[in-house]
């Protein structure tokens, strides 16, 4: 790990003296980007009671939400260096669930704002470029903040963590890497992008309750880090005509500090050695009106050490289908996530864990472009949560304002 981030900090070195060389100050050539979500929710409250006798309560909700609210600047720095900053004032995607789970209605005072992009690009020749700084790092064609013309629905996947499994069963699937502070390597070979590149990387905290282990990233959006686990990110793409595919392959080594709790001994901690590897694959075609989309991920969490046996592995994936009708967009997807494919850790060991590790969702929405600049979007989800009774349904309506 080590040594390939130091060797491509070798290699930036080695080309930077012609870098700074050709650069020449340019500071009046700024662009702008701003960026408002408005999103309204409504979901109903219901009960109700499951095969293994659980009672389960659905509280619904009916909230307004300002969901994201950002500011970009970027520009040149001489002919082949480029900048951008980016500053959110609200971010509520992709780090949650988009404000589709049920953990009751969103309170956005929890939305904080966070430094987004800090990045640097140096062109290196006609075809590649080296990114440092913080950004993205580029995995899934859907993971970014959010933009309708990426995702053409109000939620993301459930691949992405917008299922409300967190609220009902306090599991949620390994999220991809966030703003992670870190440099890249990109270049073009013919029509395919190629890219490289090492981050610091998801920050893994976890318990061991009775022998149920549950995960949560800490630092899944960071500009810095002090610990000796980093991420290494690859991936290819191809986009020619309306057409796109890619693969990328995203891991990490992981240390997962976990507190092992028994009825009589006082709690004792304990840190787990692991490795956390997230792959996807996914695919696009636009053109003549028609839109369709597909994607898969596969997560996984592998325990290194000799007595912990079983592994967290988790999938999903979506097909999403759109047609264009001058201002007027129709969409459906169906998504597919399996919180817990080993059947180890996503229920209780007193009931068939493989009854409680699959979401499901269906959303047909209607898209209205109401100028370049704002797009309207009412979407209504069909939830199927494994062995969850009340109906969890959701009628969404967002409003998306590129403001420059």
């Amino acid at each position: 790990m080590k040594k390939l981030i130091s060797g491509l900090f070798a290699a930036f070195v080695l080309t930077f003296p012609g870098i700074v060389f050709g650069m020449q100050a340019n500071a009046g050539d700024i662009d702008l980007e701003g960026h408002l979500d408005f999103v309204y929710r409504y979901s109903e409250a219901d009960d109700g009671t499951n095969d293994d006798d659980q009672k389960q309560e659905w509280n619904g909700y009916d909230t307004l939400n300002l969901e994201t609210a950002y500011i970009s600047m970027s520009g040149p720095i001489g002919d082949n260096v480029n900048w951008e900053i980016s500053y959110a004032f609200t971010l509520i995607g992709p780090y949650g669930a988009s404000g589709s789970a049920g953990r009751g209605p969103l309170d956005n005072n929890d939305a904080e704002g966070s430094l987004l992009n800090a990045r640097l690009d140096f062109e290196l020749g006609e075809s590649m470029e080296f990114s440092i700084g913080r950004f993205i790092p580029p995995t899934s064609m859907t993971w970014s903040t959010h933009k309708m013309k990426n995702l053409h629905t109000v939620n993301y996947p459930l691949v992405h963590g917008s299922g409300i499994a967190p609220y009902a069963y306090m599991h949620n699937v390994l999220r991809l890497p966030g703003y992670q502070t870190g440099v890249m390597f990109s270049a073009m070979v013919g029509p395919v992008e190629i890219m490289a590149g090492g981050f610091n990387g998801n920050q893994f905290l976890g318990g061991d309750y009775f022998g149920k282990v549950d995960y949560l990233l800490a630092g899944n959006d960071n500009t810095m880090d002090i610990d000796r686990n980093k991420g290494l990110l690859a991936k290819a793409a191809v986009s020619q005509g309306g057409l796109h595919f890619g693969g990328w392959y995203y891991a990490e080594e992981a240390t997962a500090s976990t507190e092992q709790i028994s009825g009589t001994a006082p709690p004792t901690q304990r840190t787990m050695d692991g490795k956390a590897v997230r792959w996807g694959i996914e695919s696009a075609y636009e053109g003549n009106n028609f839109l369709l989309a597909a994607e898969y991920i596969s997560s996984a969490f592998k325990f290194e050490d000799n007595d912990v046996d079983d592994d967290l592995v988790q999938n999903g994936w979506y097909v999403l289908l759109g047609y264009r009708m001058q201002s007027f967009q129709v969409i459906a997807r169906y998504d597919h996530v399996n919180y817990d494919t080993e059947e180890a850790f996503a229920a209780s060991a007193a009931v068939d864990r493989g009854d409680y590790n699959e979401e499901n969702a269906t959303t047909a929405g209607i898209n209205y472009f109401f100028n370049e600049n704002i797009t309207m979007g009412l979407d209504y989800t069909w939830r199927d949560l494994e062995s969850y009774e009340p109906a969890i349904n959701e009628l969404a309506l967002i409003i998306e304002m590129d403001l420059f």
